[in-house]
C-alpha cells in the first residue's frame, strides 16, 4: 500500500470515528456502574433498580415567600407552568379533587382486614369484653373531635374505628410537617410552597436533564418577577447532582487534558523546534482517543464519567509511540529513510505496548463493570495510538530532519546516565530500597474503603440545599433502606410485615429513631387473611358490640351495618396493585 493511500485511509478512518463519537457519546455518572456484578449481585440489581425508579426520578421544589397567601399562590403558577413540558411525567402542588373519596372507597371495604399488624397478639384482648366497652366510649369520645362527622358518618359500619385507625396510620407515616391549604402542599408555618414532580427520563441521562433544570429554573423566573421578585426557590432531585457530577468530570477532564498537551506542545517546540512534528505528533493521540471512545460506545452504548476522566490521562501514555519513533528519527534516523527507522525501533515499540496493554487488559477480569470499561477504554486506546504511529507517522515526518542542540544535548547527558549507571550497578539497588522504606512507613496507615459514595462526592452546597428541602416534606432519611424481597409480591410483603414488627420493636428499644413503611399503606394477603380469621374466632362479636355500645347511650339498632358486615362475605383480600393504580 503508498505512503498517500495509507495517510489517506487513516484520515479517513479518523473522520468516521469522530462522526460516530459526536453524534452517539453519552456520558454516564450512575454510581451502581461499580458495584460487582457476581458477588452480592442481588443487592446490585436491586441498586441499580433504585438508582433508575419512580424515587430517583422525582424532584421536590420549594417555594419560599414572606407569606402563606403568596407562597400558595407561587406554588400553583409554578406548578401552572411546568404542566405539559415534555420532559414532565406528572406535576403536583396538591393532593387534588376526590382524594379523600378514593381513599374511603380504597379503604373502607377491608377496614376490617387491617385492623392490626399482629392480630394473634392484640385482637383477643380488644375483642373481649373490656376491650369493646373502651372501644364504645373512644366511638363516643370521637364524635366530639375535629373529625366528628367521619366518625358519624361510619360508625354504623364501623363502630371499632378499623377504618379511622388505617387513617391515622397513614397519617403518622407520613412522618413530615407538610400541610394542604387550598389544595396547596405547605409547610407549617406557611412560608413555603412544595412542589412534586417526576421526569420523564432517567435522572442520570445528563441530555435531558440539564435542560429541563434550566427550564424550571426559566418558569420560577417568570412566576418570581409576577410576584415582584419576593419569592425564593430551592430544589431537590438526584438529577440536580447528577448534573453537577458530569459538570465537574467535564471540567477535570478539560483541565487533565489541558495541562498534558500544553506539557506536550511546550516540549516538543523547544526539543524539535518544528510545528510539522509537532502536528504529526498529535495524530496517534486522536487516534488513541477516539478509538477508546468508539470501541466503549461500541460495546456499552455510553461511558461513564470516571472512565472518561481516567481516559484523559492516557494522553500521556499514547504519547510514548510517537516520542520514542520522532526522537529515533530525529537523533538516529536510518540512512534508508523513516520506515527503516520505525522497522530498527518495532521490537522496542511493541514491547513497550504489549506491557502496557497487559496491565490495563487485568482490569476486565475484575467483576466491577465500570472497570471493565476502563480497561476496553484503556487498551483500545492504546492500541489505536500504536497502530497510528506505526502506519501513519513514516509518510509524514520530515526525511532528514534538523537536530536541535538542547535535544541533542539532553540525549547526550541521558546516555551518560546510562553508562555510569551500568558502571555502579550495585547503586541501583538504593531506588528499590528506598521504595520498600516508603511503602513500609506507610503501609500501617494503609485503610481499606468500601464506600462507593468516596468516588463522587456530592457538591455540598446541593447537598444542603437538599437535605433543607427534604427536611420541609419529611422527617425520614430517605437515603436508607431495609429491603425486603421475595420470589413472589405476596411473599415480599410478608416478609416486609415482618421487617416493620421488628422495626416497631427497635424503635421501642431505642435502637431507631423513626422509619416508614409500606406497612402502612397495605398489609399482605396473609396477614389480612389473619386478621379475619381473629374476626371471626371472637365469639357473639356483634352482640357484645353492641351491649358495650347500649351501655354507652348509643341505639344498637344503628349499627346494622356493622352487624351485616360481620355476617357477610369479606372482600378480596387488598392488592398492592390496587393501590399503586389509585390516585393515591
Amino acid at each position: 500500500m503508498s505512503d498517500r493511500l495509507k495517510i489517506a485511509a487513516g484520515l479517513l478512518l479518523l473522520l468516521a470515528m469522530g462522526l460516530f463519537c459526536a453524534r452517539r457519546l453519552r456520558v454516564s455518572t450512575e454510581i451502581t456502574f461499580f458495584l460487582p456484578d457476581t458477588e452480592d449481585q442481588k443487592l446490585a440489581e436491586i441498586s441499580r433498580q433504585l438508582m433508575d425508579s419512580p424515587l430517583t426520578r422525582s424532584m421536590i421544589l420549594s417555594v419560599e415567600a414572606p407569606d402563606q397567601g403568596t407562597a400558595i399562590a407561587a406554588g400553583k403558577g409554578l406548578a401552572a407552568a411546568l404542566r405539559g413540558d415534555p420532559e414532565i411525567a406528572w406535576v403536583r402542588g396538591g393532593p387534588g379533587p376526590g382524594v379523600a373519596e378514593e381513599f374511603y372507597r380504597l379503604f373502607f371495604p377491608h377496614r376490617f382486614q387491617m385492623l392490626s399488624g399482629d392480630p394473634e397478639r392484640e385482637l383477643p384482648a380488644r375483642f373481649s369484653d373490656a376491650g369493646l366497652s373502651q372501644a364504645a366510649r373512644r366511638l363516643k369520645g370521637q364524635l366530639a373531635q375535629p373529625l366528628g362527622a367521619l366518625v358519624k358518618r361510619i360508625a354504623g359500619d364501623d363502630p371499632l374505628l378499623a377504618f379511622l385507625e388505617q387513617i391515622k396510620r397513614l397519617e403518622a407515616a407520613r412522618a413530615g410537617p407538610l400541610e394542604v391549604r387550598d389544595d396547596q402542599f405547605i409547610t407549617a408555618d406557611g412560608r413555603c410552597a412544595i412542589v412534586f414532580l417526576a421526569a420523564r427520563r432517567s435522572p442520570f441521562d445528563a441530555a435531558s436533564q440539564g435542560p429541563l433544570l434550566a427550564r424550571i429554573r426559566t418558569a420560577f423566573a417568570s412566576v418570581n418577577a409576577a410576584f415582584g421578585g419576593t419569592l425564593r426557590l430551592e430544589q431537590s432531585g438526584v438529577n440536580r447532582f447528577a448534573v453537577d457530577a458530569e459538570r465537574v468530570v467535564r471540567n477535570d477532564i478539560d483541565r487533565i487534558s489541558l495541562v498534558s498537551i500544553s506539557g506536550i506542545v511546550v516540549a516538543f517546540l523547544l526539543l524539535f523546534r518544528s510545528l510539522r512534528v509537532l502536528l504529526v505528533s498529535f495524530i496517534p493521540l486522536l487516534f488513541g482517543v477516539l478509538t477508546a471512545t468508539t470501541a466503549g460506545l461500541l460495546v456499552y452504548g455510553s461511558l461513564h464519567g470516571l472512565t472518561l476522566a481516567f481516559g484523559s490521562t492516557l494522553l500521556g501514555v499514547c504519547i510514548d509511540y510517537p516520542i520514542l519513533y520522532l526522537n529515533h528519527q530525529a537523533l538516529e534516523p536510518h540512512p534508508a529513510g523513516p520506515w527503516s527507522t520505525l522497522r530498527r525501533i518495532r521490537g522496542a515499540l511493541l514491547l513497550g505496548a504489549l506491557t502496557t496493554l497487559g496491565g490495563f487488559a487485568g482490569l476486565a477480569w475484575t467483576t466491577f463493570p465500570g472497570m471493565r470499561q476502563m480497561a476496553l477504554f484503556a487498551t483500545a486506546g492504546i492500541a489505536g495510538a500504536l497502530a497510528a504511529t506505526w502506519w501513519l507517522l513514516p509518510p509524514l515526518v520530515p526525511r532528514t530532519p534538523a537536530v536541535v542542540p538542547l535535544h541533542r544535548a539532553l540525549a547526550d547527558g541521558l546516555g551518560r546516565l546510562l553508562e555510569a549507571m551500568r558502571r555502579k550497578r550495585a547503586l541501583l539497588g538504593v531506588l528499590p530500597a528506598a521504595a520498600a522504606v516508603v511503602c513500609a512507613a506507610g503501609l500501617p496507615r494503609l485503610r481499606w474503603a468500601d464506600d462507593l459514595s468516596a468516588i463522587q462526592r456530592p457538591n455540598p452546597a446541593l447537598l444542603a440545599e437538599d437535605e433543607r428541602v427534604r427536611a420541609r416534606v419529611s422527617r425520614m432519611d430517605s437515603g436508607r433502606f431495609i429491603i425486603a424481597t421475595g420470589p413472589t409480591e405476596a411473599t415480599a410483603l410478608s416478609r416486609n410485615d415482618l421487617v416493620h414488627g421488628r422495626l416497631i420493636a427497635a424503635r421501642s428499644e431505642g435502637l431507631v429513631a423513626d422509619f416508614r413503611s409500606l406497612h402502612d399503606l397495605v398489609f399482605s394477603e396473609e396477614l389480612q387473611r389473619r386478621n379475619l380469621m381473629a374476626l371471626a374466632a371472637a365469639p357473639q362479636l356483634f352482640e357484645r358490640t353492641a351491649a358495650a355500645l347500649e351501655a354507652e347511650g348509643f341505639q344498637p339498632e344503628a349499627f346494622g351495618g356493622f352487624e351485616r358486615a360481620l355476617a357477610g362475605v369479606p372482600p378480596p383480600p387488598l392488592a398492592l396493585s390496587e393501590v399503586l393504580s389509585s390516585p393515591l
